[in-house]
C-alpha cells in the first residue's frame, strides 16, 4: 500500500465533527443511520452509515459494514464495490434501514414522501460587482494511468475529454526511465541515441489525438522521479532528492531538455513545466522528496538557469512557463516553521523564476482549509502571480453519486477562496476510489472494455462548460436561515457557491450536497434580461435544464431563487447590466 492510499484510509477514519443531517441511533449506540429527513419519491438518495469515534462521527469502512433494505432498494454502485454513503431508491411507504459492524447494529425507518427545504441561502455579490481573481481554466491529468486509454472504443474518451468538455490544461507526465546511465559528462551536449522514450510513446499518441481534438489545449508537463542515477538513494522511489551538487541539478536540466525536444518532434509544445511533484511528502511510487525548502528552491533556481541556456542555445524550443513547486497543500509553503522561513529568504529569486504557484488541495485541517489560498496570496515570494490547484481526487470508497458532491465541493470552494485554476489528477483511473472522471474494473485489459463516465465526470463537464477560461471569479457573501454558516469560510456547511463574469453574463453555482432541498437565493446588482441558461446535474440526469427557477428584477437588483434538490449541482448563466 502506498503512502498516499495509507493517507487516504488515515483520513477516512478521522472523526466527522459536523455530520450533514442529524442521525437515527440510540444515545449510547456506537452506530447511526444519517439520512434525508424523507425520502424523495423516485430518487436516488444517499444515506450514511457512521459510527462515534470519540466527541465525533466517521463513516464506517463499507469491507466491515452489512446493510439490509426493507421497502426499498439498495442500488448498486457502478464500481460493483460495497460503498458508504447506501444509494437507496423507493417509490412509496416507508424504508427500514439495518446496519451491522461486528456486534454493533443500528436501525432506522424513512418515511418515503416529498422532503423539505432544510433551510435558505441567501448568496449576495454587494451593492457593486467586485472582481476577486481571474479565472484561467479547468484541466485533467494523462500521468500514471495512460494505459486506460487504450480500452476506449474509438474515440470515445478523448470525445469525452477533449470535445464533451471544455478543458485548457492537459497534464502530462515525464517518467523517470529515459536516461538510465548518464549519455556524457556533459550536460550542455545532449547524446539522443542514449535516450530511450519507448516508455512514454502511449502517453504522447494520447496527447497528440487530444490535440487534435482540441487544438487551443495548453500542455502542461510534470516530472515525479529523474532516473536513479540521479537520486541520493540510487532509486526512483520518492524519499530522498538529487544527489548534492550542481552537476546533478544541471543533469536533470539536460533530461527535461531531452524531453521537450521529443514531444517537440511529435508536433507537442509545453507551455507549462513543473520540475516537481509533492516534494514535501515521500512517497513509496515514483517521486523526489526535498523536504529542505531553501533548498528546493535553490534546485529549482538552478535546474531552470541550465534549461534556459539549453533552450536558448537549441533555438527551436519555447521555455515554458515554470510552475513551482506543487506541494501537497497551500499551508506546506505558507505554515512551515522552517521551511516557510528559507522561501521568504528567496523571495526576489522566485519571484523572478515563477510563473506559476501550483499546489495540490488535500492538505485539509480546521482552521487552514478556508485561508488556504488566501494565505498564499499575500506571501511575499508569490506577489502577483497566478495559483493554480494542479491536482485533487476523490480517494475514498464513498460511491458514484457521493463522490460527485465531493468533486463540486472542493472545485467550487478551492476557486472561490482564491485559486485560479483547478485539474483533476486523471481523467481515465481504474474504479473504487473515484480518483478519475472515467472509471474502469482495476486490471482492465482489452478486449475486456467495462468504462463509464462518473456522476462526477458531469459534474466537472457542467461547471466547465458554463465557466470559461479567463472570466473573472467575483466576491460573494453568504448567509444562511435555517441553515448554518461556516463564518470563517462564509460558506453553508452543505452548499457551495461561486459566481464568475464573463463579459456581461453572470455566471452562478450552487451544489447542494446535503441530504435535504436548500432553498438558493441569488442576487446581484444590474438589471438581468429575462432569458437565462440554468443546468442542473444531480441524481436523476446530467446537465439537464433546470425547472422552478424564478428570476426576479426591479430596482437596479436581480434575484434568483431557487429549491436545489440534495445531491445537485445548479449552474446559471444569465446576461445583466449594473
Amino acid at each position: 500500500m502506498t503512502l498516499r492510499r495509507r493517507l487516504a484510509r488515515l483520513l477516512l477514519t478521522l472523526p466527522i465533527l459536523t455530520p450533514l443531517a442529524t442521525g437515527a441511533a440510540a444515545a449510547d449506540s456506537p452506530l447511526r443511520i444519517v439520512g434525508p429527513d424523507s425520502l424523495p419519491p423516485g430518487v436516488p438518495a444517499l444515506v450514511r452509515i457512521e459510527e462515534r469515534v470519540g466527541d465525533g462521527w466517521r463513516l464506517v469502512d463499507p469491507d466491515e459494514l452489512k446493510v439490509e433494505i426493507t421497502g426499498g432498494e439498495k442500488l448498486p454502485d457502478p464500481a460493483a464495490l460495497e460503498m458508504n454513503p447506501v444509494t437507496l431508491l423507493a417509490e412509496s411507504g416507508s424504508v427500514t434501514v439495518a446496519a451491522s459492524r461486528g456486534s454493533h447494529s443500528a436501525t432506522a425507518t424513512l418515511d418515503v414522501g416529498p422532503p423539505e427545504t432544510a433551510g435558505t441561502v441567501l448568496i449576495d455579490l454587494g451593492r457593486k460587482l467586485t472582481p476577486s481573481h481571474r479565472f484561467d481554466g479547468f484541466g485533467g491529468g494523462v500521468l500514471f494511468y495512460d494505459n486506460q486509454w487504450e480500452l476506449s472504443r474509438g474515440d470515445e474518451f478523448w470525445d469525452w475529454c477533449f470535445r464533451d468538455v471544455r478543458a485548457t490544461f492537459l497534464h502530462i507526465l515525464a517518467r523517470p526511465r529515459y536516461e538510465p546511465e548518464n549519455d556524457n559528462n556533459d550536460w550542455r551536449v545532449l547524446d539522443a541515441d542514449r535516450m530511450d522514450f519507448s516508455v512514454s510513446q502511449r502517453a504522447i499518441s494520447v496527447a497528440k489525438k487530444a490535440l487534435e481534438k482540441d487544438p487551443e489545449l495548453k500542455i502542461y508537463l510534470s516530472l515525479y522521479s529523474p532516473p536513479a542515477w540521479m537520486k541520493a538513494n540510487n532509486q526512483t522511489r520518492g524519499d530522498a532528492g538529487l544527489k548534492p551538487g550542481v552537476d546533478y541539478r544541471q543533469e536533470l536540466a539536460e533530461y527535461f531538455f531531452a524531453y521537450l525536444k521529443e514531444l517537440q518532434a511529435a508536433g507537442i509544445e509545453v507551455s507549462y513545466l513543473a520540475f516537481f511533484n509533492e516534494p514535501d511528502w515521500p512517497h513509496e511510487q515514483d517521486g523526489m522528496l526535498i523536504n529542505d525548502l531553501g533548498e528546493l528552491a535553490d534546485t529549482f533556481d538552478q535546474v531552470a538557469a541550465a534549461l534556459e541556456e539549453l533552450i536558448e542555445a537549441d533555438g527551436a524550443l519555447t521555455m515554458p512557463a515554470l510552475v513551482f513547486p506543487d506541494a501537497l497543500g497551500a499551508g506546506a509553503l505558507t505554515r512551515s516553521p522552517r521551511g516557510t522561513p528559507e522561501l521568504l529568504k528567496r523571495k526576489a529569486l522566485l519571484r523572478r523564476r515563477v510563473g506559476v504557484w501550483g499546489v495540490h488541495d488535500y492538505w485539509n485541517q480546521p482552521g487552514y482549509w478556508p485561508g488556504r489560498f488566501k494565505e498564499l496570496r499575500r506571501f511575499p515570494p508569490v506577489g502577483k502571480k497566478p495559483i493554480w490547484m494542479t491536482e485533487w481526487a476523490q480517494r475514498y470508497r464513498l460511491g458514484d453519486l457521493e463522490s460527485a458532491n465531493e468533486y463540486g465541493a472542493n472545485i467550487l470552494n478551492a476557486l472561490r477562496l482564491g485559486a485560479q485554476a483547478w485539474m483533476v489528477f486523471e481523467w481515465c483511473h481504474p474504479s473504487g476510489n473515484q480518483s478519475g472522471l472515467i472509471s474502469c474494473d482495476w486490471n482492465a485489459r482489452p478486449p475486456r472494455q467495462r468504462y463509464w463516465r462518473s456522476k462526477a465526470y458531469y459534474v466537472f463537464q457542467q461547471l466547465a462548460n458554463t465557466t470559461p477560461a479567463e472570466s473573472t471569479i467575483l466576491r460573494s457573501t453568504a448567509r444562511g436561515r435555517g441553515v448554518t454558516i461556516d463564518p470563517r469560510a462564509n460558506q453553508s456547511q452543505l452548499l457551495e457557491h461561486l459566481a464568475l463574469l464573463d463579459g456581461e453574463t453572470l455566471v452562478l453555482h450552487a451544489h447542494n450536497r446535503g441530504p435535504n432541498p436548500i432553498q438558493v437565493e441569488m442576487k446581484w446588482p444590474g438589471e438581468a434580461k429575462p432569458s437565462l441558461e440554468a443546468l442542473e446535474t444531480g441524481p436523476t440526469g446530467n446537465r439537464k435544464q433546470s425547472d422552478g427557477l424564478r428570476l426576479e428584477v426591479g430596482r437596479g437588483r436581480s434575484k434568483i431563487v431557487h429549491t436545489l434538490a440534495a445531491n445537485t449541482l445548479l449552474s446559471v448563466r444569465v446576461e445583466s447590466k449594473e
